[in-house]
């Protein structure tokens, strides 16, 4: 192929090139809300978003506006937001194939807690009688008319330091005992969504 030749195949694939881009149109919307058609788009509509057309009008892209410093920071943040959610349900799914397993798991979970409030309650009972029977022995030293002991004073002050202590433990541990069907709840409920 001699070097004329060479020159019109150039020739030719720049003016189709230069038709077909030609051929292109773009419509954005102006400052006043108008719908505007056009060869070319001004700079400053650009980042407002547009579509470019063919002759027969159809959309070949759309280009969307250009997002704002506040969308930008809110799309990055529902991306964390997914991606956190994607780790927990393999974290779930890991843990759990069905929401009859996480059933399972919250009984065997609350009846560990219900055990070991059952035990603190048997030492507040304890702690009772002991602080009872102390409190006996104070009384039955005042009906004689004899003082009642610093050491008794004390005895009865440390049992009832311990009596509240107990029953600090039993309300944290009914707390905590809601807050984790709480989260049970919401694992099934999750478990049935991935698993449906």
């Amino acid at each position: 192929m001699n070097s004329f030749m060479k020159k019109i195949i150039v020739c030719l694939i720049l003016s189709s090139a230069t038709n077909l881009l030609a051929a292109n149109l773009y419509r954005y919307i102006d400052e006043n809300g108008t719908v505007v058609l056009d060869r070319t788009i001004p700079p400053h509509f650009v980042s407002k978003g547009y579509a470019i057309l063919n002759e027969q009008g159809t959309v070949l892209k759309i280009v969307p506006p250009a997002l704002t410093e506040k969308e930008k920071i809110a799309a990055r943040a529902e991306q964390q937001r997914v991606a956190i959610q994607e780790a927990r349900d393999k974290e779930l799914l890991k843990l759990y194939r069905s929401p009859e397993d996480v059933d399972r798991a919250m009984l065997a979970w609350t009846s560990r807690l219900d055990v070991e409030i059952s035990l603190k309650r048997n030492q507040l009972a304890i702690k009772r009688a002991e602080l009872s029977d102390i409190q006996s022995e104070a009384a039955d030293l005042e009906r004689v008319g004899k003082p009642v002991t610093p050491a008794i004073l004390s005895r009865i002050n440390d049992v009832q330091k311990e009596i509240e202590t107990i029953e600090s433990d039993i309300k944290a541990v009914q707390k905590r005992r809601e807050e984790d069907i709480f989260m049970f709840e919401l694992d099934k409920a999750r478990v049935t969504e991935i698993t449906r």
